[in-house]
């Protein structure tokens, strides 16, 4: 049996992958713990692969959003897309006030 060192919850919330590099890639997450983060995408991540990504925890009309900087350390493949697992080493919280002067 497996056992997790932190508690995952099961939130379907906004992930966007930050790489300047590449196309934009706006997710959704699958689950989220204060050690990692597991969401769906197209496209393979590969295992070891630094990543920087946001995640929004609440979008109206107070943006709260999470950055993270982590390492992808599972990738599963299906017939649709991946199931990518990756870390939480640094992370800054983000507020934004939407709408107001």
């Amino acid at each position: 049996m497996e056992q997790r060192r932190k508690i995952r919850f099961p939130l379907n919330l906004k992930l966007d992958i930050l790489d300047p590099t590449a196309e934009p890639l706006s997710l959704k997450t699958i689950d989220i713990s204060s050690g990692g983060v597991r969401f769906r995408a197209e496209k393979n991540i590969p295992v070891g692969h630094r990543i920087e990504y946001l995640v929004t925890l609440v979008d109206n009309p107070m943006s709260v959003a999470i950055k993270c900087n982590g390492r992808v350390v599972r990738n599963l493949s299906s017939d649709t897309c991946f199931e990518i697992a990756a870390t939480v080493e640094r992370h800054e919280t983000l507020r934004k006030t939407v709408g107001r002067s």
